[in-house]
């Protein structure tokens, strides 16, 4: 996943490539997030896919946060 296609994702689950609900999601850091915003580092696959299957299942984030244990 390119940084573009990062981006695009993040608006369409109304999440923001720098928010604190983001890292949370995704359990990273917010150093994390700013590099794959810009493409200096790519979106790890996990993450990728999870965001892919987030917008495919129609799944917006409190939905996959309450899976959370």
């Amino acid at each position: 996943m390119n940084n573009a296609e990062y981006i695009k994702i993040l608006k369409r689950l109304g999440l923001t490539p720098h928010g604190k609900a983001t890292a949370a999601l995704l359990c990273c850091s917010m150093r994390s997030l700013a590099a794959w915003a810009s493409g200096e580092k790519t979106v790890p696959a996990l993450a990728a896919r999870l965001l892919r299957l987030m917008v495919r299942l129609k799944l917006n984030p409190d939905d996959v946060s309450a899976i959370d244990p």
